[in-house]
């Protein structure tokens, strides 16, 4: 057995295995131990704790699933690529079954504020794609929006409407999309 593992990446690699196949409350300290080839010591090393292993590891997961946005075209409109971040979302459940629907339940209560900031820094990478997307979105009105309804107040709602769509397993965010032309091209 290895003494040292070569880098946080081949843990998260494990983990991301682990919680694909058997889903995020099969990982623990020792599995990943094992996965890696090392000395559960040598893990408490780089992850002092599973709460801040499972932290780091859902993190991985949706850096995962939001690897196939980094080719944004900058001609989409807004609304391509929200139903574009839906589909990439909605096809990375075959990878991670039950993903979204179940890790903010493996989290204890005392880990909520935690697994809240977690989640919130994972999202950044979507808010802020989308926000961009927005800004030079040529189609979008310009009496879109005012002071009571700014763009993040917006892309905050059409965010937690597509993890809403995902997590209650809409096969299309239609609605949403006929709802953004609605509000956005007018």
């Amino acid at each position: 057995m290895n003494n040292e593992v070569t880098s946080t990446e081949a843990i998260l690699a494990v983990c991301r295995k682990i919680i694909a196949k058997e889903g995020l409350p099969a990982l623990n300290m020792r599995t990943v131990a094992e996965g890696c080839g090392v000395a559960l010591g040598s893990l408490y090393h780089y992850y002092p704790s599973k709460k801040v292993l499972v932290s780091a590891s859902v993190e991985s997961v949706w850096q995962d699933i939001m690897r196939p946005l980094k080719d944004w075209d900058i001609r989409d409109s807004f609304v391509d690529r929200t139903e574009r971040i839906f589909t990439c979302i909605q096809n990375s459940a075959s990878s991670y079954p039950h993903f979204f629907t179940g890790h903010a339940v493996d989290f204890g209560e005392s880990d909520k504020p935690d697994a809240r900031r977690m989640m919130f820094r994972s999202q950044q990478q979507l808010r802020h794609a989308l926000l961009e997307s927005l800004k030079s979105d040529q189609r979008v009105s310009n009496q879109a929006f005012n002071e009571a309804f700014s763009p993040e107040s917006f892309i905050d709602l059409v965010l937690t409407s597509l993890l809403a769509l995902l997590s209650q397993g809409y096969d299309n965010c239609d609605a949403l999309l006929e709802m953004i032309r609605r509000t956005l091209y007018f």
